[in-house]
This record gives structure tokens, sequence and C-alpha cells, in this order.
């Protein structure tokens, strides 16, 4: 184990963790700009922050002009020399750098990532759950020469999903030059390990800015606490099944209760409640997950701008512009974040700048008296109508390829018991209690589930960060040591239960009884299940990576499936677009089967159908550039008869062996 740690360490984590470091550095000036009154100065918050606008600067190239090396090495300078004129100007790294608050914060992050390094590390395979579908949006855009990214399972289109979370990923990999396959599970572990002390960081400041009481220890537990609750708590669950446990061990049931870990997230009927833990075991590099890396500044801000007591609503707070930019990067990164940061917003503002805003509504205008006057009197609405119009701008370089499936707003047709909130820990939220946002699962079970689920992963942050302060004041606030040491058994012990979700977890996914493998075989489940089809992809790999950049992008047709299972693996682990994939996945993105069922027929037609004109068109229809045919596509046709014949009278045989064989697709024939 030591030995595969060490050089796995060497080779793909110090390159991440030196990348980290430095655009943390090289960020902390402009970040000073709005976090300076922050304990640390913004230092934590800069590494987040620095990779967003790097990864926007980069996404506005991309768009308007390409991707490529020159054009991301041009965005790093500019990066570089936006923070050294602010550096020249403020003269802030010159009066307030702390090599203290430098090496424990690095030190913790790098402590972290080792942690959950050493957790995945015996089960690191890039399958299952919703890996796949992230692998494959990396590496297209690996592969991708320009913006909007194509859609891997539905190739002539764009994405139809909110995927800028995935590019700050794919940045950070290039900026560190880690290979993909490897950089997947580092990616997670870094984003465990950052949004954790960021965590960690904000329990630490609210305690410090409302209490009186600052002592190293009473701090500490604070910040703890907060990052217990929020990267390694499950909810009440897991006290259900422990009790469930005991009473059938004292006699009282007959059944002994058991323990499935994805149940936690369903513990509300009819809703999707994921916990941080749980996305980062099934390695998550989700929407949702990227989600909370933005909303942890978005939350930060909030709380430097409500105890800033010297501004007021006015164009003159900086920080009214930062806000109104990651708005706009929330709606890119995981568009549902908007509405429950949009609530905390309007929250925390109105109970700011209430007097400002009732002056205004009560103020009587008069023109006559001049626009400068009337502005004077409407300024608090006008800034705060900036702020969405502001977002709004900033999107619009997404959101204009986007086209949303919302259907509009539902009310709640069967609300859940108060008592089932409750149980689920952070999740108790009015508006999912009594409305759902209009999707294509409106006629199920799960009418409601996105909604729920969007909802309840953010509202876990905030009372993360905040139940820290709130465990550290009370304690504080408490007269005499046996009550102390009373309430503090009982902290220990609520921690204790909601740790034991973790580690049944790790129990239960076997981490124990396998193998320490490490990162380096994450596609080795591939090579065994499917030895025929893996040697096919990796001849295919292998002439991809040879291709020139402009060129590695190929279009192919391969039999699709279910969403979560074995299907559409060449085209996400090569990123090169298939005619349809993961249908179910594609329906939610699109809001409508209609096209989706129209290339599911053409791909059956393809393999199974004997009329050769109808497949050259389909081809033609689609570009395609390869056909495969291997393991999986026997299996899923296994009720029809491939028409192999035909499949190799449109184009050469590129790769075959026993079981797979791929076919390159001669654009001369199927012309005719």
């Amino acid at each position: 184990m030591l030995d595969i740690a060490v050089d796995e360490v060497i080779r793909y984590f110090l390159p991440l963790i030196l990348a980290n470091t430095f655009i943390g550095l090289v960020s902390w000036p402009f970040t000073s700009l709005f976090f300076k009154r922050l304990n640390d100065k913004g230092y934590v918050i800069a590494h987040i922050l620095g990779w967003i606008c790097l990864s926007y600067f980069y996404f506005i190239i991309g768009t308007f002009i390409g991707l490529g090396d020159v054009w991301f090495f041009l965005c790093v300078i500019v990066w570089i020399l936006v923070n050294l004129a602010i550096e020249l100007k403020t003269e802030f790294l010159r009066t307030n750098f702390s090599l203290k608050i430098i090496f424990w914060t690095q030190s913790f992050i790098v402590l972290l990532m080792l942690f959950w390094y050493v957790v995945r590390g015996f089960n690191a395979e890039v399958h299952s759950i919703e890996r796949i579908f992230d692998y494959g949006v990396l590496q297209t855009l690996e592969n991708a020469t320009s913006l909007p990214l194509p859609d891997v399972w539905f190739s002539g289109e764009s994405w139809n999903y909110y995927y800028f979370g995935h590019f700050i990923g794919h940045v950070i990999l290039k900026f560190s030059n880690v290979p993909l396959l490897q950089g997947f599970f580092v990616l997670v572990c870094w984003l465990f390990s950052m949004l954790s002390v960021s965590v960690f960081q904000l329990g630490k400041e609210i305690y410090l800015n409302y209490q009186l009481k600052k002592g190293r220890g009473i701090v500490a537990v604070a910040g703890l606490s907060s990052f217990l609750f929020y990267s390694l708590s499950g909810n009440i669950y897991v006290l259900t099944y422990l009790v469930g446990k005991l009473m059938y061990i004292l006699g009282f049931i007959s059944i002994k209760p058991s323990f499935w870990y994805p149940e936690a997230t369903r513990y509300v009927s009819g809703t999707i409640m994921e916990m941080p833990v749980y996305g980062f075991f099934v390695s998550d590099l989700h929407a949702h997950v990227w989600g909370a890396f933005v909303s942890v500044v978005v939350f930060a801000l909030l709380y430097v701008i409500f105890i800033d007591n010297k501004s007021g609503l006015s164009f003159k707070s900086e920080k009214m512009y930062l806000l109104s930019f990651l708005f706009g990067v929330v709606f890119m990164t995981n568009s549902w974040d908007t509405v429950s940061l949009g609530i905390l917003f309007s929250i925390l503002f109105m109970y700011k700048y209430g007097y400002e805003i009732k002056k205004a509504v009560f103020t009587r205008v008069r023109f006559q008296d001049g626009i400068i006057n009337v502005y004077k009197i409407w300024r608090p609405f006008i800034v705060l109508t900036y702020i969405p119009i502001g977002a709004v701008m900033v999107s619009r370089i997404w959101s204009y390829y986007y086209k949303s499936a919302v259907a509009g707003l539902g009310v709640v047709k069967t609300p859940t018991s108060l008592n089932q909130w409750l149980l689920h820990w952070g999740s108790f939220v009015f508006c999912s209690i009594l409305f759902f946002v209009k999707d294509i699962l409106i006629d199920g079970e799960y009418y409601r589930a996105n909604t729920v689920f969007k909802f309840t992963f953010q509202v876990w942050l905030w009372l993360s960060i905040c139940s820290g302060t709130f465990m550290a004041a009370v304690l504080t606030k408490l007269k005499g040591s046996v009550n102390r040491l009373l309430i503090g058994s009982v902290f220990i012990c609520m921690f204790a239960i909601q740790l034991y979700y973790p580690y049944v977890v790790f129990k239960v996914t076997k981490g124990w009884s396998l193998e320490f493998k490490g990162i380096n075989e994450g596609l080795h489940w591939f090579e065994s299940k499917y030895p025929y089809d893996y040697e096919a992809y990796a001849f295919l790999k292998k002439y991809r990576d040879m291709q020139n950049r402009g060129e590695k992008m190929k279009i192919i047709v391969e039999a699709d499936g279910d969403s979560y299972e074995d299907n559409n693996l060449f085209s996400a682990l090569l990123g090169w677009p298939s005619v349809v994939g993961w249908p179910v996945h594609e329906w939610t993105w699109r809001g409508s089967y209609g096209e989706v069922d129209v290339r599911r027929r053409d791909v059956r037609s393809v393999y199974l159908d004997d009329d050769v004109n109808k497949t050259k068109m389909i081809l033609r229809k689609y570009n395609v550039d390869f056909i495969i045919v291997g393991e999986i596509e026997e299996d899923i046709y296994s009720d029809g008869s491939m028409q192999m014949d035909k499949l190799l009278a449109m184009g050469n045989v590129f790769f075959q062996n026993e079981k797979t064989t791929i076919i390159k697709v001669n654009k001369d024939i199927i012309v005719r």
C-alpha cells in the first residue's frame, strides 16, 4: 500500500497541490478586496475564487475564439497581471502576508486530500452511479476545440446541461497536468478538502465575530463541528438503524434491521436527499457538488456583507459587483442553487437593509427635483435590481445555448409529514414542503425529487457552518464545569452517531476487505468485465491521442441502454459523441422524449434493420465516423439478429478481436 500511495501522491496529487497553492497565492490580492475582514484575510476563499475567475475567463475565450493551450496560457497570464496590478495599488501582500496562515491552511488542505485518498483508494473505479457521465463530460472537454460543449450522448447538439463546474475541473487538471483517469479521483479528494477547509474556516469566523470568549480551544470546536457536520455526517437514518439494532439485541423485535447506505438519501418518501458525505463516497463530480464549491464563496460574501456596518446599498460597494458575478456563475454551475441562494440573499438583505428599502418605498418621489435626487431615493431598488441583471449578463455566455426543461411551479400533492423532514438534519425547508419545480418526473412518485434534492443540499451547507458556531456558543455560555461536561458529552454522542454513517458506508462498500489499489486502476472493472471491448477502447484511445487537437473528436454509433448501466462506454470514455446515450438523462435535460426516441430507433435500425439504404441515410444524418459492434451491443440487441454483413459494407474494419469489431465508416460509400 505504502509504495503505491507514495508513487501516486508524487505523480498525481503533488502537481495539483502545487497548482492549488499557486492559484491561492496569486488570487489573494483580488480576494482581499472583498474578504480582507475575515480572520485569514480571505486566503482559503482565494483558492476557490481564483479557480472560478480563471475558469470563467477561459470559458469566454473558448466560446468566442476557441480552446487550446495558447489561449489557456493567456488567461493565466491575464489573471496574474490583474492580481499584480491590485497588489501594486493596495500593497496587500506586503502588509498582510502571513506564513502562519499559509502553512496551516495548506497543511489542512493536504491532510484532508490525503485522508480522502486513503478512503477512496480501496475502490477507485470510474463505474456506477454517475461517474461515467461526469467522466464523459471531462473527457469531451479535453477533446473540444470550442464551446458550447458537444453532447457526448446526443451527437450534433451541445450539452443542454449546466457543466461549468466540470469546466472548472478541466481547468484544474489542465493547469496541474494531471491525466484525467487519475485526475478524476484527485478532483474528488480536492473538492472534499476545499469544501471541508472552507466550512471549517467559516464556522470559526462566525463564532469569532459574535462571541466574546476567543480561546483557541473553543474556536477550534466551532470550526471542527462545522467541518464534521458538513463533510462526514449522515442524517437521523443512522439513529433509527442503531435504535432498531439495539431493540433486536434486546429481543423487542424479531427481524434484524439492515443498513443500506443509499436508503439514507431516500428517507423522506418520494424525494432524493443526499448528504455531502454520500456524494464524496460515490465519487460524485456532479453539478450539485460543484454548486456547493461555488456556493460556499457566495455564503462567505453574504456573511461579509451582513457584518459590514459601514456600507449601504450602493454601487460604490465592490461586494455588490462580485455578488452579481457569483450569482451568474452559480446559474452556470447548478441552476437550482440560484433559487435557494436567492432566498437566503433576500432574507439577509431585507433584514440588513430593511430601513433603506422601507424609506425608498414610502418616500414621495418628485421628478421635478431632478434625476439625481430621484436616484438617491430609489438607489436601494436600483442596486438590488442590478444584482440579478448582472447575474443574467454573466451567465448569458452559457445560457444562450441552454434550453430549460422546467415546466413551471407546482404545489405539492402529498405533503410530507413534519417528523420526516425533521429527521433529515438540516433539511426542513418551507419551499420544499409546499412547492416544487415541474420537470419530466411530474407524473411519478418522485415528482419533486429534483427540487428537494437541490434545496436540501444547499441548506446542509448553510446549517453546517452555523451549527459549529451554535455548539461553541452553547459551551461558552454554560456556567460550571459539570454543565459543560454534560452538554459536551451530549455533543460528542451526537457526533459519534452521525459519524457512524461514513464508517458503515466504508464497511458496506467492502473498503476493508479489498486490497488498496490506489487510483491508477479506475478502468480495471471495464477490462475485467468486458475484456474485448476494453481492448478495442484502448486501441481507439491510442488512435485518438495521436490526432491533432482539432481532429480528436469523432462521432460514433453504439448501442444505448438504461441510465446507470454499462452502456455508452466508448462515447463517455473516449469523449466521442454517440448518436444517443443514457436516454432518460437526455429526456430530463431536453424536456421531451420525442427526438430521443427517434435517435434510439435509428440506432436500433443501424444494427438490426437489413435495409442498406436506410442505414446509409442514418449514418449520413448523424455524420458517423465509427460503428461499434462489441460485447455490449451483442447483449443489448440479443433479441434481434445483428446485420453484420450490412455493417461491414458501410466501411472498413478498423479494429477486430474475437468479440468486438470497430468499423470506420467510408463516407464515399454512404453518400451513394
